[in-house]
């Protein structure tokens, strides 16, 4: 069992939240057509699409990675991990659908 101190969970969580928002703000599309996954995996070299402008939208895929890796280390900090990574991934879940129906 791993025992970080107090202060480190703390900046931990931050940046956990931090990273959430961040591959959120990385798949969103906005009303433009513009999204800055696409952009960035562009300029890197990176095909966002599999197949040209459609297909498999790897951007999405990227940024639902790098937001399980958020949500496991906030989980990760705190005493009953298994249950904050689960609600995490239940809220998650909720509102990912509450927000298609909206939109």
């Amino acid at each position: 069992m791993i025992i970080i101190p107090r202060n480190k969970k703390v900046i931990l969580r931050c940046i956990s939240v931090i990273v959430i928002i961040f591959s959120i703000f990385f798949s969103y599309t906005w009303k433009s057509g513009y999204t800055f996954g696409d952009t960035f995996l562009n300029t890197i070299g990176l095909k966002p699409w599999s197949n040209g402008s459609h297909g498999t939208h790897y951007t999405v895929i990227y940024s639902l990675i790098i937001m399980l890796a958020a949500f496991f280390i906030y989980a990760a900090t705190t005493k009953n991990k298994l249950v904050t990574f689960v609600y995490f991934i239940c809220g998650f879940i909720i509102i990912f659908f509450v927000a298609n129906i909206m939109l």
